[in-house]
Parts: C-alpha cells; sequence; structure tokens
C-alpha cells in the first residue's frame, strides 16, 4: 500500500465510482507521463476526482501536472493543499505547496510549508531549501541560523556552507563569510575532481568569495578566485568582470583592458541569446 492508499471511502461510495475514479486516474496518468497531453491529463484527474473527492493520489498527481507542466501555480496551490487536508504528514507535499507559493511571490508562505517541512524530517537538505528561501527574503540571519543547522545534521554541504558564507557577507562579516566559502569551494572542488559533473557547483561559491575578498581589499585573493572562474566558466562574463576589477585594483592596465574586453564580448552575446546584461 502506498503513502496515499489509506484514505477510506466515503460512506455512499459504490464500486462502480471506484471502478471510474480508477479508471481516469490512471487514463490522466497515461496523458501527463506517457502522451505528455498535460490539458487531458488535468481533465481526466478531474473527472477521478469528482467522483471521488478523497481520491489522494487524484488529487496529488492533478496537482502535480498543474505545477509542472501547465504552470498553473494558484490552481496547484489548490489542489496540495486538498492532499494536505487528507494527510497532513506527507513532507513533499508541503515542499511542493511551498515552490507554488514562491511562484506566487509569497516568500513568508513558502518558509512555512519550509518549516513544516523540517517538523515532519529535519533533514540538512531541509535546512537548506529554506535558508535559500529566506535569502531570497533577505533574512540574512534566518539564512545563518539555517545552513548552521544544516551542516551540523552534514558537515558536508557545499550549499550550506556557501549560503552561510554569502548570508554573513550580507551582514558585514566578511572574515567568517571567507572562511565559509572557502569551505564550499573545498567540498565542490573535491566533488568535481571525482566527478566533472559537479563544476558547475562551483561557479556561485568562487564568485560569491571573490565578491567577499574584494570587499575586505584582498585584491589578490579576489583575482585568484576570479582566475578559477575563467578557468572553469570561460564563457560567462563574470568571470572576466571579477577578474578585470581585481586587475584594476593591482594595478595591472593591460590585463584589465583585456579582460573588459572579453566581458564585453561575451556579455553582447548572452544578451542576444537571453535578453540579460551582466553590465552594472
Amino acid at each position: 500500500m502506498g503513502i496515499y492508499d489509506f484514505v477510506p471511502l466515503k460512506e455512499g461510495d459504490s464500486n462502480r465510482k471506484v471502478m471510474e475514479a480508477e479508471h481516469y486516474y490512471q487514463e490522466g496518468n497515461d496523458l501527463q507521463y506517457k502522451q505528455r497531453n498535460y490539458t487531458a491529463a488535468s481533465e481526466s484527474y478531474l473527472k477521478a476526482i469528482q467522483l471521488r473527492p478523497d481520491y489522494i493520489e487524484a488529487l496529488n498527481n492533478h496537482a502535480q501536472n498543474l505545477r509542472l507542466n501547465i504552470k498553473n501555480y494558484q490552481e496547484a496551490f489548490i489542489y496540495y493543499t486538498k492532499v494536505i487536508e487528507l494527510n497532513p504528514k506527507l513532507e513533499d507535499t508541503f515542499f511542493s505547496r511551498g515552490l507554488c507559493k514562491g511562484h506566487l511571490d509569497d516568500l513568508l508562505g513558502q518558509i512555512d510549508d519550509y518549516t513544516k517541512v523540517i517538523e515532519l524530517a529535519p533533514t540538512s537538505d531541509n535546512f537548506v531549501s529554506r535558508a535559500l528561501i529566506k535569502k531570497k527574503a533577505k533574512d540574512y540571519t534566518g539564512v545563518v541560523e539555517d545552513c548552521s543547522q544544516a551542516i551540523s545534521l552534514n558537515d558536508n554541504s557545499s550549499y550550506a556552507y556557501q549560503f552561510r558564507g554569502e548570508a554573513k557577507a550580507e551582514l558585514s562579516d566578511f572574515k567568517e563569510a571567507i572562511a565559509d566559502l572557502e569551505k564550499a569551494i573545498e567540498i565542490e572542488e573535491s566533488k568535481a575532481k571525482r566527478d566533472p559533473a559537479y563544476k558547475p557547483m562551483l561557479f556561485g561559491a568562487l564568485k560569491s568569495c571573490s565578491e567577499a575578498k574584494f570587499a575586505v581589499n584582498d585584491f589578490q585573493g579576489s583575482l585568484d578566485d576570479a582566475a578559477k572562474l575563467v578557468s572553469l566558466f570561460p564563457n560567462h562574463p563574470l568571470s572576466y568582470a571579477l577578474s578585470a576589477r581585481a586587475k584594476e585594483k593591482l594595478g595591472d592596465v593591460d590585463g584589465y583592458s583585456k579582460d573588459m574586453s572579453d566581458f564585453k564580448h561575451l556579455n553582447d552575446q548572452h544578451v542576444k541569446k537571453y535578453g540579460v546584461s551582466f553590465e552594472e
């Protein structure tokens, strides 16, 4: 029996309704996962729910289809809430509803749902997830607290060190910020040596560490991190922007000019491709 199967049928439900609801539920799954006809899948799930309003699997899969595929976050929120009303101990459903709240710009609501997730499953990853939303909400003290909890549960969590370091930098605690960010870099470099797929995870920590060192006038340290960015991410405009400003402070005029030229070239390409500029 699955976690959704425990809900009893309401009094008066007939075997016919149960069988019809199951038919529409399976039809919805086929349409969503195999045929990728998401609108039709939604219609099938709704037929199943109409026959059995407490059919928690149909409610959940309908909400998932609305969130992931149709991008109707308000409706998905409603159906995830129905699932929670039927079973308030499903951490994944609170997390998914929190994602909907985030898309609806309700960061405090998202934090509330992630708090419930933590109550149900106090794991390192769940503390990091809430820390990320607190970071978006500019609750940097809260980020430090959540990331410290995450590290106490898993001291190999690079994201916990990175987010805590970035929050400490926002709080002007640059010495501690740099220590956390260097730890995040150390962890991710070790992972990347074993598996190159981890290399992209280094970008954020290296960028933030370079910026934190620049803020305390450690221009050589800032340049060293920027040089790693240029080596690892030679097509990203910010790699050259961070390198250029450190070289300018160190009096490397030629190096500054070359990096700025590379930055402008790559930034123009980025604007054409993505419509986003990194120029301040």
